[in-house]
C-alpha cells in the first residue's frame, strides 16, 4: 500500500504552532506514515485570509524556511523538485514531500514570483481560493480571471506549474482549462468533490469532471465533510459514493486523494488523521472496489500526473 496524496495544508499548521513534521498531534505527520510503503505528500504553502495580499509573499517563504527546516529535522523525510530526486525517494520508501501554493493572490500583482517559487521546488499552485482577487474569481463568484491571472497561469504552465482548479469559479475553470490545453498541460483538481451528491461551489459540476478527464487529469477527492455530503456527518460511505461517481464521469485513470488534511476542522467518522487510512483502503475492497482501483485511487493515478511536471 502506497500513499500519494494531492493536498494537505500541513506547512502552515507546523508554522503557526512551532509543530514537529516527525510527530504532532495534526492530521499528518512523518511517524503515522510507517504504514505505506512509498510515500509522497504534496504539501501547500496556504496564505490564510488574515494575512493581507501585500504581506502575503513573504509569508509564505517564511513558511517554506521553517517546513524546509523540519525536513532537515527528519531523517526519514526530503523534498522532491525532479523526476531524478522522486524516482529515488520513492523507490528507497522515504517519506517524500513536495511543495504546492495554495491561493496566488501572494502573487501581487508580481509575476516574476513565479519562476522564485519554482526554484524553491513549488510545482502545483492553486490560483485562486475566496473572492476575488488579482488572479480573479474563486468558487463563491461568478467571476473568471483578470488580465494578470490569465498571464501568470500562463507563466505557471511555461514552468510546467501546474495550474489547479480547486476553488475556480466556473468561468475561472474555463480560463485555466483553455491555457492548460494551449500548453499540453493535463488540469488537476486537487481536492473537489462531486456537486452531483453535494450541490456545494466547491465541489465540480459532471461537466467540468468530464473535461479533466478528458485532459488526462485527475481529480483528488476532498475528505471535508460538507463537500461529501448536505448536511450531517459523513462517513466512509459518502467518501465511497464520491469515488464511484469520480469513476462513472471520469474513468479509472481519474479518481486520487486530496484529503485536505490540516486544513479542515473536520473529517468523516472514522478518519481523525492518515492514521486510519489504511482502514479506508481496506474498506474499499470490502465494498467492491478491486485493489487495482484501491491502488490508483491511494497513489497511481496522482503518480502518473506528478511524472509530468518532475
Amino acid at each position: 500500500m502506497n500513499w500519494l496524496d494531492l493536498h494537505a495544508d500541513t506547512p502552515l499548521r507546523l508554522y503557526r504552532n512551532h509543530g514537529s513534521l516527525e510527530k504532532n498531534n495534526f492530521h499528518l505527520d512523518v511517524m503515522r506514515s510507517t504504514p505505506f510503503a512509498r510515500f509522497l505528500q504534496c504539501a501547500a504553502l496556504y496564505c490564510p485570509a488574515d494575512v493581507t495580499d501585500a504581506k502575503g509573499f513573504p509569508f509564505v517563504l517564511s513558511m517554506l524556511d521553517y517546513f524546509e527546516g523540519e525536513i532537515d529535522k527528519c531523517r526519514e523525510a526530503t523534498l522532491i523538485r525532479s523526476a531524478t530526486e522522486f524516482q529515488a525517494a520513492w523507490e528507497a520508501g522515504k517519506r517524500a514531500f513536495l511543495l504546492t501554493v495554495e491561493d496566488a493572490r501572494i502573487l501581487d500583482g508580481k509575476p516574476e514570483r513565479i519562476a522564485l517559487l519554482h526554484s524553491r521546488g513549488v510545482r502545483i499552485i492553486t490560483p485562486l481560493w475566496r473572492g476575488v482577487s488579482c488572479i480573479g474569481g474563486a468558487h463563491d463568484t461568478a467571476v473568471g480571471l483578470t488580465d494578470f491571472g490569465k498571464r501568470a497561469v500562463a507563466t505557471m504552465a511555461a514552468l510546467r506549474i501546474l495550474p489547479d482548479v480547486s476553488h475556480a469559479s466556473p468561468q475561472s475553470f474555463s480560463d485555466i482549462r483553455e491555457i492548460a490545453k494551449a500548453s499540453g498541460l493535463p488540469l488537476i483538481a486537487t481536492h473537489s468533490c462531486a456537486a452531483a451528491l453535494c450541490p456545494h461551489t466547491r465541489n465540480l459540476t459532471d461537466a467540468q469532471i468530464r473535461e479533466i478527464a478528458e485532459s488526462g487529469g485527475v481529480v483528488g477527492l476532498n475528505l471535508y465533510p460538507p463537500f461529501l455530503r448536505r448536511r450531517g456527518d459523513a462517513d466512509f460511505s459518502d467518501i465511497f459514493r464520491h469515488l464511484r461517481h469520480l469513476y462513472l464521469a471520469g474513468g479509472q485513470e481519474l479518481p486520487a486523494l486530496g484529503t485536505d488534511f490540516d486544513g479542515v476542522d473536520s473529517l468523516p467518522r472514522g478518519v481523525c488523521g492518515m492514521e486510519d487510512m489504511p482502514r479506508l483502503y481496506t474498506e474499499m475492497k470490502k465494498q467492491g472496489f478491486s485493489e487495482d482501483e484501491a491502488d490508483r485511487f491511494f497513489s497511481g493515478n496522482a503518480k502518473r500526473i506528478i511524472k509530468t511536471i518532475l
